[in-house]
């Protein structure tokens, strides 16, 4: 039988002619879909590095406390009839001295809400130390008693008409012993405590009723050195 269609291809070669059209109709539809996904497929947002600033980790909370949390000024006098929440400090000194001198130490007022007297006692080692005397910085009277009891002596002030004082950060009395000629050398303790009355550290309201203020003690010493 003649080729009609395809007059320059033998009858061997017509069998391959369909399978060549199928092949290029596939061709066709995979390039059609192909084109089809990449025009229709939605486009991704560009991933942007992000700058410097943006990736730093954020920067820690200054140490400096805010306004809200910086604690209020201390209080130097507190009207009579007015709580007292923070203690009064009494702070013992500490001197250097040399074996058979003489020093004084001052006992210091801090947070002081205003008082109008103390009793305290002051322990010492009298096998180092002998005491002397002791003296007030703050207007009003300071006495001493015991002053032979060992290794003590009463500190006692007033100050009369229902007044008070705000001595603050500031010495309230001083007190000066005698470095025994014999005394080892190095550090020996001074301490304060309340001596047990009952008004031992006191205010005094706008009715002189007397009521105690709350107290806090710092030790102090003495160091015994020949070089002093």
């Amino acid at each position: 039988m003649k080729n009609r269609l395809f007059p320059g291809w033998s009858q061997k070669t017509l069998p391959v002619l369909p399978i060549l059209l199928i092949l290029c109709m596939i061709l066709a539809g995979c390039g059609q879909g192909t084109q089809g996904k990449s025009s229709n497929a939605p486009t991704l947002p560009s991933e942007s590095t992000p700058s410097s600033e943006a990736s730093a980790s954020p920067s820690e909370p200054s140490e400096t406390p805010s306004l809200s949390t910086v604690a209020p000024s201390e209080t130097t006098f507190v009207p009579s009839g007015t709580t007292v929440t923070d203690p009064l400090v009494f702070t013992c000194g500490k001197i250097t001295g040399a074996p058979g001198k003489t020093v004084t130490v001052p006992v210091l007022l801090s947070n002081n809400p205003g008082i109008a007297g103390y009793s305290i006692t002051m322990e010492y080692d009298d096998s180092k130390l002998e005491f002397q005397s002791a003296v007030s910085k703050a207007p009003g009277t300071v006495g001493t008693t015991n002053s032979t009891v060992s290794g003590k002596v009463r500190l006692m002030w007033t100050l009369g008409g229902g007044n008070h004082i705000t001595v603050n950060d500031a010495a309230c009395c001083e007190v000066t012993f005698r470095i025994k000629d014999n005394a080892p050398l190095g550090e020996s303790p001074l301490t304060l405590c309340l001596d047990g009355n009952m008004d031992s550290v006191f205010r005094v309201s706008e009715s002189f009723a007397i009521y105690n203020v709350p107290v806090a003690f710092r030790a102090g010493s003495v160091t015994i050195n020949t070089a002093a």
